[in-house]
């Protein structure tokens, strides 16, 4: 027995640490050869090299963007001065949230994160192509994108939400006061805007809430980036083969069964399970166990307690041995579409390709054993319950004599759980228990329903003595906060909020403004209520039923319309012409009249005893024509009298002069569609001789079509009679088509000297005419419009004044491609 110490003064081998004699602190034992100790400590040279790097504690980039943010917060939370509770809560949300992303990007946590992208990636690749239902890989890239997406983009945009810095200040930040200039974005660069007030705690309820609301969005966002990037998973869908059918109706649903539900974990926590359940069978299936009904007292006895867990299809694989048959094969990467590898694939050389003798799992949702109920059931999450609340956690159930303990962790949770009467509560937030009272009696859905069984306020005092800042404390629950008073802009002021400097003083603003959309009650009373006379004094007299004040120039009462006080004049207007008294003014009491203006050629001149209203209106006219205004007379305007004569009708009717024409010329417009003769009408009607009256009429039209641009004119001239009420035609109008003057391009004019057979095509009276089929037409027949031997081919664009049904119609006709637009006048010289 000998006792050895440790190196005092340095060591120069590994011998020396070696050697059995040193650094083994207290007694030891040794064996029969006290010399011989074996220890592998020989490290490769490279891995020394790396170990010698970690000593140094360089060679990882530093992170000095953490560290600067992290001193930037502590100078203040460590200098809070005056500072507002809220402000300061904020920014110790923020600094937590900034402690739990260092602590996730330390170098131990980001090396845990890739080992579990490398297990769940070969886990992912020994099951492709495997199970009935395969796995649906994620590409490995993908999943170090997941993983690591601290340092990929996502974690950077928190750091600068928290506070974006110029560049190459970060290593300066520490051992200093808080620098307000290094920050231009951010929570920090907010704060560092208003430092002054941040410090004097006189930042306003709207900036301070706006503070408050950045530190909750950035601790969110980093406890989400965390619970996102530790969520290592390597398939969409973990696949699958199943060795028994469903529970179809629930049939086995009055045993106790396993919870689990692989789609809460990922493929390598599955394999963990499947590894650990192999192993643990070797060892335990030799052992029987019985089962007692708790109802008849029945006994059961079992081969092992695994019958009791496992169906028998899945019993009867662990029976198997592990296949001893060795296999060569070679792993072949798998492509997506983008050329990134998305799997592997095993290639065996000695044997096939093996599978799963499992078929492809049924998803029976009605099944409340399917996927243990979507409970989660690893250990990387906390299990529910499922209770209403989605934010309820249940940390553990504990069953005890007919009752349950639940374990929450806040006030919301406890209210969201399904409780029995005596149910026990532990609330992990104030270390306290709580008991469900009387269910049948008690349901407030509050902490009402529940008994204390041990008091809390030693909780209270604890979190009391911790607080640092100035102000006035609140109990919250167990929880102390510093909390300030303050008012309202314009309302109401408080002087000394947290009241650290003395008692606080509450005060309405000077000129106060009283918000809200409803009244204001003022004192109200009758005549002998009123108080001592004192300026600025308001109320309501309920005698008068008025509003009054107390009015300094006539040290008296007076209503706020002016009347009352000690001498009481009232204004009015009287006549019903404008009126000139407009109101008595409550403020000051004076009498308002209106001004009187003048306008334009209205003069108004104030003389000492009265007013002048005159005019300077001239009248002219305006333009080159004939001129219609005469002169002015006094108040007179004189205009110079419209006369007609045989061709104009100059007629008086009330306000209006009508200049007509009694019906030489008269224009109007037509349009035609589709080639459909349209009636031309002129001011809506369609113009007819009057009884024994006949007209010389002259027609002249011209139409154009806005698709195509074409244009043709035309003129028709005749005579037309009324002869006791009957219209006729006299003689044959002459009708002019200027752009059809010659005959059509490739047709002849019509001649009766000729004979044309079946087929010809000829023009006549500006239409095209067509020998009907198996006719001749002779010579010296009758012309095409007048010959049944011929059938009209196209007759185009046409105006034409005729007597249809005892009417005289002026009609106008385009073709079928397109519309015309037409403008049609017509001249008369009529005679009774």
């Amino acid at each position: 027995m000998v006792d050895y110490t440790d190196f005092s003064s340095g060591i120069n081998s590994a011998d020396d640490y070696l050697d059995g004699k040193h650094h083994l602190s207290g007694k030891v034992s040794v064996g029969t050869n006290a010399n011989k100790i074996a220890i592998g400590a020989e490290y490769s040279f490279t891995m020394r090299e790396l170990l010698c790097g970690m000593l140094s504690g360089n060679g990882v980039k530093l992170p000095n963007l953490q560290l600067g943010l992290s001193c930037s917060l502590q100078s203040l939370i460590q200098n809070p001065v005056n500072m507002q509770q809220d402000v300061y809560d904020a920014i110790e949300k923020v600094e937590d949230a900034l402690n739990d992303f260092m602590d996730h990007t330390k170098l131990d946590n980001v090396l845990g994160r890739a080992n579990l992208v490398l297990s769940e990636a070969q886990q992912v690749a020994s099951m492709l192509n495997f199970c009935g239902q395969p796995v649906d890989p994620i590409a490995i890239p993908n999943m170090l994108e997941r993983a690591f997406g601290s340092f990929l983009g996502p974690g950077q945009k928190i750091m600068n939400d928290i506070g974006s810095m110029l560049p190459d200040v970060s290593c300066t930040l520490c051992g200093q006061d808080f620098n307000p200039g290094a920050f231009v974005g951010g929570f920090l660069n907010d704060i560092g805007s208003k430092i002054d007030s941040v410090l004097a705690g006189t930042l306003p309820l709207n900036e301070v809430a706006s503070l408050l609301s950045q530190a909750d969005a950035l601790r969110g966002a980093v406890t989400n980036l965390i619970n996102f990037e530790n969520n290592i998973t390597g398939a969409y869908n973990l696949g699958g083969s199943s060795f028994s059918l469903p529970d179809f109706g629930c049939k086995n649903s009055n045993r106790v069964g396993v919870l689990h539900n692989p789609k809460s974990g990922n493929m390598s926590d599955n394999a963990n399970l499947a590894n650990s359940l192999k192993s643990i069978y070797d060892n335990l299936a030799g052992y029987p166990v019985q089962y007692i009904d708790p109802d008849s007292g029945e006994v059961e006895e079992y081969n092992n307690i695994f019958e009791l867990l496992l169906d028998d299809e899945l019993l009867s694989i662990l029976n198997n041995d592990d296949d001893p048959l060795p296999t060569s094969s070679n792993q072949v990467p798998l492509y997506d579409y983008c050329g990134n590898i998305k799997g592997y694939r095993e290639v065996f050389e000695q044997q096939d390709q093996q599978v799963s003798d499992g078929t492809v799992p049924q998803d029976i949702t009605g099944n409340p054993g399917y996927n243990a109920g979507s409970l989660p059931t690893f250990s990387t999450t906390d299990s529910s319950t499922g209770a209403s609340s989605t934010t309820t956690i249940i940390n553990n159930n504990t069953t005890t004599t007919g009752n349950n303990v639940h374990v929450v962790n806040s006030e919301s949770e406890q209210l969201a759980l399904s409780l029995n009467t005596n149910d026990i509560v532990v609330r992990t937030d104030i270390i306290s228990s709580f008991v469900r009272k009387d269910t049948g009696l008690v349901n407030t859905n509050s902490m009402f329903d529940f008994h204390p069984m041990a008091l809390t306020f030693t909780n209270f005092i604890a979190s009391l003595s911790e607080l640092q800042t100035n102000g006035i404390v609140v109990k919250n629950g167990n929880q102390a906060l510093v909390r300030g008073i303050y008012g309202t802009n314009n309302q109401i002021v408080i002087n000394n909020s947290t009241g650290s400097n003395g008692d606080i003083i509450a005060r309405l603003a000077d000129n106060t403004v009283i918000p809200g959309v409803g009244s204001i009650k003022i004192p109200s009373g009758s005549t002998l209520d009123r108080s001592t006379g004192e300026a600025g004094r308001l109320r309501y007299n309920t005698d008068t039923n008025k509003v009054e004040a107390f009015f300094a120039d006539i040290n008296n009462w007076r209503n706020l319309d002016g009347s009352g006080g000690t001498t009481t004049i009232t204004f009015e207007n009287i006549g019903s012409g404008s009126e000139v008294y407009a109101q008595t003014n409550i403020l000051t009491g004076d009498a308002e009249f209106r001004k009187i203006n003048g306008n334009a050629g209205i003069t108004v001149t104030q003389n000492a005893s009265d007013i002048t209203i005159s005019d300077q209106i001239t009248a002219e006219n305006i333009g080159n024509e004939v001129e219609l205004f005469s002169a002015r007379t006094g108040n007179t305007f004189q205009f110079k009298t419209l006369v007609g004569d045989s061709t104009v009708n100059v007629t008086d009717t009330g306000n209006t002069v009508t200049i007509s024409n009694p019906g030489l010329l008269r224009a109007t417009t037509s349009t035609t569609t589709a080639s459909i003769t349209t009636d031309v009408l002129f001011d809506g009607n369609s113009p007819q001789p009057a009884t024994d009256e006949s007209w010389f009429f002259t027609v002249k039209a011209i139409g154009k079509s806005p698709t195509t641009n074409q244009t043709r004119t035309f003129k028709i001239e005749g005579t037309v009679q009324n002869v006791g009420g009957t219209i006729t035609m006299i003689g044959t109008p002459i009708r002019t088509d200027y752009q059809r003057s010659t005959q059509e391009s490739g047709y002849d004019l019509w001649n009766a000297s000729t004979t044309y057979n079946a087929g010809d095509i000829v023009e006549y009276d500006y239409k095209l005419w067509e020998v009907d089929a198996g006719q001749t037409v002779n010579p010296f027949e009758n012309d095409p419009a007048n010959n049944t031997k011929f059938v009209l081919h196209y007759d185009g664009w046409n105006v034409t004044a005729s007597v249809f049904s005892n009417s005289f119609r002026i009609t106008t006709k385009g073709d079928t491609v397109t519309d015309v637009n037409w403008a049609v006048s017509l001249e008369i010289l009529d005679i009774i």
